[in-house]
């Protein structure tokens, strides 16, 4: 989960780090009509995703990639990450990396790519996220 000030509307969410970098988000659709949301829409909690407000960023684990640089192509999101713990459970392991704003993120990768991308603690890697696999959020209080 990251942080910020919500950064466009629910047609193209985005949130804004404190960086000033913004993390772009899936459009996200109303349950009841099936219809992308418009400036203003309400999430599940029932909290108004308006731009300037507080807002979060919710990435799963298995949908952030980790490379040495940054890559070219469609990904929308690159951020830069200090890697601070590895878990390892099986084939696969738990990264544990810090932003350059202090904020946390987790990516799950396999064993077999954290030896071959030389990936331990205190490397800096360049983490990507699809933007659809970010879900864009108000925050509550």
């Amino acid at each position: 989960m990251l942080t910020g000030v919500v950064d466009g509307d629910a047609e193209a969410p985005g949130l804004r780090l404190p960086s000033g970098q913004v993390v772009h988000g899936r459009p996200r659709e109303d349950a009841a009509d099936g219809h992308v949301g418009e400036q203003g829409h309400r999430d599940s909690h029932d909290e108004v995703l308006r731009p300037g407000a507080p807002g979060i960023a919710l990435v799963p684990p298995d949908a952030v990639a980790l490379y040495r640089q940054a890559p070219h192509g469609s990904p929308r999101n690159v951020l830069t990450a200090r890697v601070t713990g590895l878990e390892r459970s099986g084939a696969l392991v738990s990264v544990r990396l810090e932003l350059e704003e202090g904020q946390r993120l987790s990516a799950a990768v396999t064993a077999g790519a954290v030896a071959e991308l030389g990936i331990t603690e205190g490397r800096e890697v360049c983490c990507v996220i699809k933007a659809v696999q970010v879900r864009i959020l108000a925050r509550r209080g």
